[in-house]
């Protein structure tokens, strides 16, 4: 046999095998795209059907909320008139009972028991403790009164902290 004849069949075996593996690796790749896709239609359908139960819960909402808006506020929930609370507020100061300021200006007691918890609060959440000054109010000049004075705080580590100059009494004129 001569040997170009096996060289062409070594050829012709090679072009052969290569066709096959191409063929074999083209199928299997148009498999996984095939099943990509179909993997995409589906996450797509279900991204559709959620829109669309989001889309009729959004316009439920907006019909409560139109509905809600359309309704009259009713007058009890609206609260005390600004002229009553000012003056509930300014009772409370003076020291006079919730019983004796709701009687006085006809509120419900819960409404004046609420300003009450709500200037304790108020009070609470003042930001510097002050303390009086009663030793410089003896001596403070005429027509200027000791008001108050930060509360000196306790002996601090001198090495950890910075040097800062002493903290001054507050005066207000009478």
């Amino acid at each position: 046999m001569p040997p170009y004849v096996i060289l062409q069949f070594s050829i012709l075996l090679a072009i052969a095998g290569f066709v096959v593996y191409w063929k074999f690796e083209t199928s299997s790749r148009f498999e996984r795209h095939r099943q990509a896709e179909e993997q995409s239609l589906r996450a797509m359908r279900g991204i559709q059907a959620t829109t669309l139960t989001l889309k009729t819960e959004v316009e439920e909402l907006r019909e409560i909320c139109r509905d809600l808006a359309a309704r009259p506020i009713p007058s009890s929930s609206v609260g005390m008139p600004a002229a009553k609370r000012s003056q509930a507020i300014r009772m409370l100061r003076r020291g006079e009972s919730p019983e004796n300021i709701a009687a006085a200006l006809r509120l419900p007691r819960s409404h004046v028991q609420m300003l009450e918890k709500l200037r304790a609060l108020s009070l609470a959440d003042m930001p510097l403790p002050v303390q009086l000054a009663p030793e410089r109010a003896r001596s403070a000049p005429a027509g200027v009164k000791a008001v108050a004075r930060p509360v000196e705080p306790a002996e601090p580590d001198s090495s950890a902290l910075p040097k800062t100059p002493p903290k001054r009494r507050i005066w207000a004129t009478a």
